[in-house]
């Protein structure tokens, strides 16, 4: 995932014009996936991502949710917090199977109060763990040579049944 902007005139464009791109292919092609700046973290290989507005994007000036997605990002769920905060941070376990998304609550311009959500995805996909048979090959330029040679990578089946 990354942020950036499109058109034209795109070095006249601001940082509110900014949107949130994702990547399935190694960057060869690029589809909006939010209209915004988001955090973002790749939890179970990249089945599963945690998305959370940039403070500095007007939609992310006051969160009142966060996004997840169990498809590698093809479709987003919302979840929405019990009040309106600011997030600051996120991070995963090392395991890479929770989410913690650290939150503060701001008063005069300084942050007076933190909250953690920690998200646990452990049963998001009946409790089970990746097999060999989760995993495909995954070639660099198509699997056309790239400079005399074949690069070829290991990552998740794109579509895994949720």
């Amino acid at each position: 995932m990354e942020t950036g902007v499109v058109g034209e005139r795109s070095l006249s464009l601001g940082e509110g014009d900014a949107m949130t791109f994702i990547s399935r292919d190694g960057g060869a092609s690029w589809e909006v996936a939010f209209e915004f700046p988001v955090y973002a973290a790749f939890l179970d290989f990249g089945n599963i991502i945690v998305a959370i507005p940039e403070p500095s994007s007007p939609k992310g000036s006051s969160l009142k949710k966060f996004f997840y997605s169990l498809d590698q990002g093809n479709n987003w769920r919302e979840y929405h917090l019990d009040e309106p905060t600011h997030a600051f941070d996120i991070v995963l376990d090392g395991w890479g199977i929770n989410a913690v998304i650290g939150f503060g609550k701001e008063k005069d311009k300084q942050t007076t109060e933190y909250t953690f959500y920690t998200i646990d995805f452990s049963e998001v996909f009946g409790g089970s763990t990746c097999t060999d048979r989760d995993w495909e090959p995954w070639y660099l330029s198509d699997g056309k040579c790239f400079n005399g040679v074949k690069y070829s990578l290991t990552e998740g089946k794109r579509m895994l049944n949720v």
